[in-house]
C-alpha cells in the first residue's frame, strides 16, 4: 500500500497521511464499539471482565485477518454475513475468505 501511496501522491509525508489515516481509523472504530456498547448494555455487563482489543490493520482484508489471528491468542474470528448493499457483499467475499484461509474458529451470526 506504501507503494501505492508514493506513487499516486507525490510532494506529500506518506507516513503522515497513514498515521492521520490509522488515527481516524482508531478513532472511527472506538466510536462504532460505544454506540454498540451503548445499544446492548446487558452484553457490556455480561463482557466485563474480557478484553476487547482494536486493531487497525492495512492490507487484503481476508489476509490481514488471517494473518492477524493466527499471531495472536485467539479464541475465533466473528464475521459479518449481510446482502444488503455492494459493502456487505464484498464483506461476504472477505468472510468467506477468512473462512477458507484460517485455522482460528470462524462464526457468522445469523442475518436477521
Amino acid at each position: 500500500m506504501i507503494n501505492t501511496l508514493r506513487a499516486n501522491i507525490h510532494g506529500h509525508d506518506i507516513g503522515a497521511l497513514m498515521e492521520q489515516r490509522t488515527e481516524q481509523c482508531r478513532n472511527d472504530l472506538a466510536a462504532e464499539l460505544e454506540a454498540f456498547w451503548g445499544r446492548f448494555p446487558q452484553l457490556k455487563e455480561a463482557m466485563k471482565d474480557r478484553k476487547v482489543l482494536l486493531t487497525i490493520l492495512e492490507g487484503y482484508p481476508s489476509s490481514v485477518i488471517c494473518h492477524f489471528a493466527s499471531t495472536g491468542k485467539f479464541d475465533m474470528i466473528v464475521m459479518a454475513a449481510n446482502k444488503k448493499s455492494y459493502l456487505a457483499t464484498y464483506a461476504c467475499r472477505v468472510t468467506k475468505g477468512v473462512i477458507k484461509r484460517t485455522k482460528v474458529p470462524v462464526v457468522v451470526p445469523a442475518v436477521r
